[in-house]
């Protein structure tokens, strides 16, 4: 990657995998009985239609591009942005569900939005995750290890996140999130299931 300034990827319409156990085991944690919502009889199905019904609006999105530390430094206000001296490249990614899915889940009722909003925290995670593994293989390619996501913006509660200091318009646009259909408006970002997360690249050391 020596020499390259900004290199920028956008993946749209990429399918992950839906993870029912995990959607019920956290719902389970957060105290909802799913088969008092759905039904005793046959809820386990009635919850798997649920969740397919809310994905189907999904339209899944990201746009990721990868600076010199020094670029990304300029671009990532933050006194918490504290790279290692052994980092020489950031990856700013943005994702998005797309505008679809903001009305059906906003609209929804008290405890169907609760596990709409599960259902929705636990596929954005694994969305992430593709993407993760997407810039880890760039990374790997060059003999880079690349760090665990450090959140910028996220609709949940995300560990790793730090308080970004500059202008979230100027973030977009420097990351071309026009291509991606995100934008800032009313003071928020749209659409709002959208996150923005960056991981550092270190080189690896090959051993002698």
């Amino acid at each position: 990657m020596t020499g390259k300034n900004n290199i920028i990827r956008k993946v749209k319409n990429f399918k992950v995998p839906i993870y029912y156990y995990e959607m019920q085991r956290k719902l389970k944690k957060n105290g909802i009985d799913l088969s008092n919502f759905f039904g005793k009889q046959d809820y386990e199905n009635e919850f798997k239609e649920f969740v397919s019904s809310i994905i189907s609006y999904v339209e899944l999105a990201s746009i990721y591009s990868t600076y010199p530390i020094t670029k990304a430094k300029e671009i990532i206000k933050s006194r918490e942005f504290l790279a290692d001296k052994k980092v020489e490249y950031t990856t700013i990614s943005i994702l998005t569900l797309g505008p679809k899915i903001d009305n059906i889940i906003l609209s929804k009722e008290k405890n169907e939005r609760i596990i709409s909003d599960t259902i929705i925290e636990v596929y954005l995670s694994k969305a992430r995750e593709t993407i993760f593994e997407m810039i880890n293989e760039e990374a790997a390619k060059d003999n880079y290890i690349i760090s665990k996501p450090t959140f910028i913006y996220s609709p949940f509660e995300v560990e790793n996140k730090i308080i970004y200091e500059g202008d979230l318009l100027e973030l977009l646009k420097e990351n071309s999130s026009e291509k991606i259909l995100v934008n800032f408006s009313n003071s928020m970002i749209n659409p709002y299931f959208t996150e923005i997360f960056f991981v550092n690249w270190t080189y690896k050391k090959t051993k002698k």
